[in-house]
Parts: structure tokens; C-alpha cells; sequence
């Protein structure tokens, strides 16, 4: 792969795209109108990776109350594995991707998404439910960095 896929994302329009085997996305549509959706990561939790939810029509209720946007999830080592958001998307989509933090040489940490080789690979979808394998985007394409489930 002599492309990013941060590269091949731009020249396809954000549509997915095809490396070796896989087909590659950078965000999923989920179609839900209104209702729970719950998050489950698998795999070891290295506090690096997390998946970020967005309505952009509706909201997500979040504990407190509030109604936002959108929402990062953090897969933390000593959190729940397993999240639920009540969430409204009254244009019946739901948009999801991964998240990933960097740390610089200087130091600093960002939080980054869509950069790189950054991607997610839907690996099973069934009735009201949907699992992904990512990549982060430093370093080479690798879909078995992290991965999760989305049920609604």
C-alpha cells in the first residue's frame, strides 16, 4: 500500500475503499431512528483506542441529562467494557468511527481520527447489531488493533 488511506479516503470521497482483502471504511451510518444503542469492546484495553458516536440531527442523552451531538467513548483499562447511550437520530442515521490517542515525540498527546492509516473494517452485521475491527492512523494499516460492537 503505497497510499494512506487517509490518501485513498480523499480521492474516493470518504466512500470506502478496498486494501487486500478488506474493505475499508472511515465511519459507519448505523440506521436507528430512536433507542439504546450499547457499545462493547473486545480485545485487550490499552486506553489508546475509543469509538465516537454522532447524531447529527437528533441527540445522545448522556447520565447527566444533557443532550449532545456526539460522544467519545474511551476503552480505559478499570472502565466497563460495555457503554449505553439513549440515543435520537430522527434523519435514521447514527454515525460511528473509531478514535485513537497519538503521543508525540514532544510529549504531547492528541486525540485523532480519519488521519493516517486509520480505518475500521465491518467483520459481522446482523439485525441491530454491527462488529469492527480498526486501525489507528500512525504507523502501517492493521485492522487487528482494535476492535468493538455496536448494538441497538
Amino acid at each position: 500500500m503505497t497510499k494512506s488511506l487517509q490518501q485513498m479516503f480523499i480521492e474516493s470521497s470518504g466512500r470506502p475503499v478496498v486494501v487486500g482483502q478488506h474493505r475499508v471504511m472511515q465511519m459507519d451510518r448505523v440506521p436507528v431512528v430512536s433507542g439504546d444503542v450499547t457499545i462493547r469492546f473486545h480485545g485487550r484495553s490499552t486506553g489508546i483506542h475509543g469509538v465516537i458516536l454522532k447524531s447529527t440531527k437528533g441527540g445522545i442523552l448522556m447520565s447527566d441529562g444533557r443532550s449532545v451531538k456526539s460522544v467519545c467513548v474511551w476503552d480505559e483499562p478499570g472502565l466497563p467494557r460495555e457503554v449505553t447511550h439513549h440515543v435520537e437520530c430522527p434523519d435514521t442515521e447514527l454515525r460511528v468511527w473509531n478514535v485513537y490517542r497519538v503521543s508525540h515525540t514532544t510529549g504531547v498527546v492528541t486525540e485523532d481520527y480519519w488521519t493516517g492509516n486509520a480505518g475500521m473494517v465491518l467483520v459481522y452485521e446482523d439485525t441491530g447489531r454491527r462488529r469492527y475491527k480498526c486501525s489507528a492512523g500512525p504507523g502501517p494499516f492493521d485492522p487487528n488493533q482494535f476492535e468493538f460492537e455496536i448494538c441497538w
